[in-house]
């Protein structure tokens, strides 16, 4: 079944590059491995959240609900568990983490659609004894996100796996943001490079407020020149590689 959504998504994402006057996408990687196939790409910026949903909030009640300890320090990941995303290495560490601080813990929240990477991750839990330290969500909806499964993390991983990172610019460094979290990343130039970005978990008086009010988390970012779009001034050449490549 993940083998064939794996080939429906690739020909519905070919028919669409083919049949687009404009292709865009929110990386300079991803530009450049699109005109490998012969597609021309131009970059935009990313960090669109909406902060009606992702905001500051109280998670302490799903903590509960999920099984966690109250007074756990949660290191948290939300998003596709796929192999781009190293959460194997971040299990793996886990055991070491926890000789230091013991009441650390791991919540991962997502599914994989196209290989069999959760299940890996689950028996790798289990292999180094960390199952009730680790746990699973399985995919969620997306509204859900904020207030049942960020709100709850006291760090916010993205493990990006190289070299899948010149490809991407996840989204969730914004949302994890403006939920007013703190963030732990590899390296990743799309993001590090090409922001200047000032993350502010705290109110207008510059003091942090209460538990559970609502915080407002800033992100300031200059776009650099080199980044401007000239969108609109040609239709992608049709691609003659195989996506697959």
């Amino acid at each position: 079944m993940k083998r064939l959504l794996q080939k429906g998504v690739l020909a519905i994402t070919r028919y669409n590059l083919d049949h687009s006057d404009v292709v865009t996408t929110v990386s300079p990687g991803l530009v450049e491995k699109l005109h490998r196939y012969g597609y021309e790409a131009e970059l935009i910026t990313n960090g669109g959240v909406n902060t009606d949903l992702f905001r500051p909030l109280d998670g302490g009640t799903m903590r509960a609900n999920l099984g966690i300890a109250p007074d756990a320090f949660v290191l948290g990941f939300a998003g596709a568990v796929e192999r781009w995303y190293a959460l194997d290495e971040v299990i793996r560490a886990l055991p070491e983490i926890r000789k230091r601080h013991p009441n650390a813990e791991l919540l991962i929240v997502g599914g994989s659609l196209f290989t069999g990477y959760l299940e890996e991750l689950q028996a790798l839990a289990a292999d180094l004894g960390v199952s009730r330290q680790v746990h699973f969500t399985g995919a969620v909806d997306y509204r859900d996100l904020p207030p049942g499964y960020i709100a709850p993390m006291d760090l916010c991983l993205i493990p990006l796996s190289p070299p899948s990172g010149r490809y991407r610019s996840p989204n969730k460094y914004f949302e994890y943001s403006a939920c007013g979290k703190p963030i732990l990343s590899t390296p990743h130039p799309p993001t590090c490079s090409g922001w200047a970005a000032t993350i502010s978990p705290f109110t207008g008086t510059g003091k942090s407020s209460s538990r559970g009010s609502r915080r407002q988390s800033s992100v300031r970012a200059e776009r650099p020149p080199a980044w401007r779009s000239t969108a609109g001034r040609r239709r992608p050449r049709r691609s003659r590689r195989s996506l697959h490549d």
